[in-house]
């Protein structure tokens, strides 16, 4: 699976960078979504092999990992984008994903066992849905502090190139500044998703997402009154620490609450729940800073991610042993 979404994702970034029209654009990244899903496969992979009393810190470096490649990303896109164009980028990242996926195909070795209940019935959409409803409530906790979350992560990213751009000259080189400025984010977040995902294995996942969760919610609010872009590279940097942290504790929660054998499942449910997220988050943010202003969605950020807190607060509990129902699934019932 892992292979399947490098390689796809090769083809269809660099299919990208020959579109002529909006509507081609579309066409690509609605089948970038449907074919590759690379964080997923490669959490599944991670998720399924480490055992679950380490799955923090291993899906912490995991997101380490992940957030090296988003620092570096915006970065050099933006320096690429001001000096070369745009089309270039799509050719790059296309080449990066398919050496990827070589790096996989040659490198990777899996010893894949599935559980007996999925040997007898693959389940798909319909079976994992009703998994998730008969799990008790703590899935379903998690899954809600995801999405919210995920949303108040997601608000800026539309936004934050035009204030940038509103910050600067007229003359700036703004895709470069925004560049930096996400890179500070992923930054923060390579850093704290390990630590903040460590200190989970040791302690509890739980209150590391609450204080995680709460810290974002503020370090949001002094984005609002930046004066200048320098400003938001210090608080972005802290907001990606903390963000950091609860993508390490969400997904480590997850893990715990997974019965064995159906992590890939559970977490291809959070790709899904990550994914409509993604869709949302960038939508309401670019519709409140039409209608009230540019420093508005930072506010807003702030409130959704302090909502997502309190689900985790009232919903989300400390159990490291979870009976978790699989008969739906052909199985018997598991311990966690």
């Amino acid at each position: 699976m892992v292979m399947r979404a490098t390689f796809a994702g090769a083809v269809l970034m660099a299919l990208i960078g020959f579109v002529t029209n909006v509507q081609q654009l579309v066409l690509l990244r609605c089948l970038v979504g449907v074919f590759t899903g690379t964080i997923a496969a490669a959490t599944t992979l991670v998720a399924s092999v480490v055992p679950k009393k380490e799955s923090g810190a291993a899906l912490g470096s995991l997101q380490t990992a992940i957030f090296l490649g988003t620092s570096l990303g915006p970065f050099l896109g933006g320096i690429m984008g001001d000096n070369l164009g745009y089309r270039p980028s799509f050719w790059v990242t296309g080449g990066l994903l398919f050496l990827s996926g070589v790096l996989v195909m040659l490198f990777v070795r899996e010893d894949f066992h599935p559980a007996e209940d999925v040997a007898r019935q693959r389940p798909g959409y319909g079976e994992a849905l009703k998994f998730l409803f008969a799990s008790g409530g703590a899935l379903m906790a998690v899954f809600a502090a995801r999405i919210l979350l995920r949303i108040g992560t997601q608000i800026m990213n539309p936004v934050l190139p035009l204030f940038v751009q509103s910050l600067l000259p007229t003359e700036a080189r703004v895709a470069t500044m925004a560049g930096v400025i996400s890179g500070a984010a992923a930054v923060g977040s390579a850093v704290g998703s390990p630590i903040l995902g460590r200190w989970g294995d040791r302690t509890s996942h739980r209150k590391l997402l609450i204080a995680s969760g709460l810290a974002a919610a503020i370090f949001y609010l002094p984005q609002a009154l930046a004066p200048n872009p320098e400003w938001l590279v210090f608080w972005q940097l802290l907001t990606g620490f903390a963000i950091g942290g609860t993508l390490s504790t969400l997904t480590a929660l997850l893990i715990q609450f997974s019965p064995k054998g159906q992590e890939g499942m559970v977490i291809g449910l959070d790709s899904s729940v990550s994914g409509l997220a993604n869709a949302i988050g960038p939508m309401v943010g670019a519709s409140v800073a039409a209608g009230v202003g540019l420093r508005s969605p930072f506010i807003l950020a702030a409130g959704v991610m302090g909502i997502g807190t309190l689900v985790a607060i009232l919903r989300i509990k400390d159990r490291r042993q979870k009976v978790v129902p699989s008969t739906l699934l052909g199985g018997q019932p598991k311990a966690m």
